[in-house]
């Protein structure tokens, strides 16, 4: 049938123009930001990251990126490698009569240190040269490998799922766990939608590809972050009315959740406490009661029009007492009133880190960890006593603008500290490490 007067195709070129000049734009748009807009920190970490349906999100495969100064390899079973021999690494065709798998965030991953200077590259280091005695099994020393099973932004919640959809298949004989640091956070690097990671809605497997793919563009990644900036920008999270992305009850319910995963699957565990090394001391209170006066008298000044002074008695309430989140919120929203972005951008941070972490959660956690570890039978390597014992303090971690994650250093002491422990379970007969 011949096209009537309406039709697009009898249109001709005009109907194409539309798409073809969206493209384009398209197009112009991911080659200037790709070019002309560095990337901040958020959007290094999301080329790292695949959404996924179940686990929010995963590593993506086969990486050879650089990442905080680091090289970053990944394989196709989506976890880090020291090295890209080691990416080609089949999880199940392995020769070793011991495999080890550590579950973690960030600080499991290597965050700013190279794949062969993370912690499970060390350790499988540390454990091939372990001393084999032989005893009752006389032979030669037994092979072992350890596999990264870090990914960056993980909860317990997360690690729960993992474990037991991609690590369980591997067939791991033991495994290390260490959850803490983002289970008592607030915000994720995907679906902020102002509820915990296990109350969160799931998305279809077509959003989430075509989410994945959209991701891979620079000008859709700029795009997302300024809205995101945006919304941030303007107050819509606030940290005293959303809850942590795990509570102690369900961080505890979890880490005993792969406890019982493993002993089905006849899995030896391991904890590890991860010193969390937030800067706490930004909270510390002077002088409580000078902090409330200095407000109730900014409150004054605004009732007489005097915006100067408030923002004055404010600003050194805030010095007397961090946490004095009223005092910091109508800061924020003066700041915000006189159209100075970025003195109001400093104190966000400063009221959402307040509001996140001055009841000192990393403690609740930790100590819900220990009991999760009594209660189980299951040994638990505390490096919250280990690092400060070792005595170099700020030399254990990445630097003063990363006091989060450990250095290579850092990750050696963590390695030292968990082959003493792994070792004489997974080859009794050893004895002395070398």
């Amino acid at each position: 049938m011949p096209p009537t007067e309406n039709s697009p195709f009898r249109a001709g070129p005009r109907f194409w123009w539309p798409p073809i000049a969206v493209v384009l734009a398209f197009l112009v748009a991911e080659m200037l930001v790709r070019h002309f807009v560095p990337a901040d920190q958020l959007e290094r970490v999301l080329l790292l990251l695949d959404r996924d349906d179940e686990l929010i999100w995963r590593l993506r495969a086969d990486l050879d990126i650089t990442f905080e100064g680091a090289s970053v390899i990944t394989g196709k079973a989506r976890f880090r490698v020291a090295d890209e021999r080691a990416g080609r690494f089949d999880p199940a065709t392995t020769t070793a009569s011991a495999r080890v798998v550590c579950l973690g965030a960030s600080p499991t991953f290597g965050w700013g240190v190279h794949g062969g200077e993370a912690y499970p590259a060390t350790l499988e280091r540390r454990l091939k040269a372990w001393t084999f005695v032989p005893g009752a099994n006389s032979g030669p020393a037994p092979s072992v490998e350890v596999i990264n099973g870090g990914v960056p932004g993980y909860t317990s919640w997360q690690g729960v799922g993992y474990f037991r959809r991609d690590v369980l298949p591997w067939r791991p004989t033991a495994i290390t766990v260490s959850y803490a640091i983002n289970d008592f956070d607030r915000y994720r690097f995907f679906d902020n939608d102002g509820r915990p990671d296990s109350a969160r809605t799931p998305r279809s497997p077509l959003t989430i590809a075509v989410q994945n793919l959209l991701n891979r563009s620079a000008a859709y990644r700029a795009a997302r972050k300024a809205i995101i900036g945006v919304v941030v920008d303007r107050g819509a999270f606030d940290p005293t009315t959303m809850p942590r992305r795990v509570s102690v009850d369900e961080y505890k319910a979890n880490l005993t959740a792969i406890d019982n995963l493993a002993r089905d699957g006849g899995v030896d565990l391991v904890f590890l406490k991860m010193p969390i090394n937030l800067p706490f001391d930004r909270l510390q209170v002077h002088d409580a009661k000078a902090a409330q006066a200095l407000y109730g008298k900014a409150r004054t000044d605004l009732a007489e029009g005097n915006r100067t002074g408030a923002i004055a008695d404010l600003t050194q309430a805030i010095i007397e007492d961090p946490t004095h989140l009223d005092a910091l919120h109508r800061l924020w929203e003066l700041y915000v009133e006189n159209g100075n972005d970025e003195a109001a951008r400093r104190i966000r941070q400063d009221y959402i880190f307040a509001a996140s972490f001055r009841d000192r959660p990393d403690l609740a956690y930790n100590q819900a960890m220990s009991e999760v570890a009594e209660a189980t039978g299951r040994p638990m390597v505390d490096l919250v006593e280990i690092f400060p014992k070792d005595g170099r303090g700020m030399g254990l971690w990445n630097s003063e603008a990363d006091p989060f994650h450990p250095n290579a250093a850092g990750h050696k002491l963590i390695a030292d500290a968990l082959a003493k422990v792994l070792a004489p379970r997974l080859f009794p007969p050893a004895e002395t490490a070398p």
